[in-house]
């Protein structure tokens, strides 16, 4: 949820940060993110619900190959869309850092 508050907040900043500086709307990835960051989490709720927990469940391999491929997956696919736009809206900061360095 934390993450997911973050990329709301990162798309906030883009968007003004992209009107400023004229950029296509490359915010829109964001929310792209952020529904493949928050669209396991009914999937990860129900399966603990049903004891789904390595703990309780028969076979630990397959909880955890079900985790992995329900929760953890699509995740870091929401992480990997929401770097994209980061890296548009903020390689400025990168060459500013450069020549600040350079100057001193």
């Amino acid at each position: 949820m934390a993450l997911a508050i973050l990329l709301l907040l990162l798309r906030s900043m883009g968007k003004r940060l992209g009107r400023a500086l004229e950029m296509p709307p490359y915010h829109r990835l964001y929310l792209a993110s952020v529904f493949l960051l928050l669209l396991p989490l009914p999937v990860y709720w129900a399966l603990v619900l049903a004891k789904g927990d390595p703990f309780f469940g028969p076979s630990y391999q397959a909880v955890m190959a079900t985790k992995l491929l329900l929760a953890s997956l699509p995740s870091a696919a929401g992480l990997t869309v929401a770097l994209y736009p980061t890296a548009k809206y903020w390689k400025w900061i990168w060459k500013e850092l450069a020549r600040t360095e350079g100057e001193a």
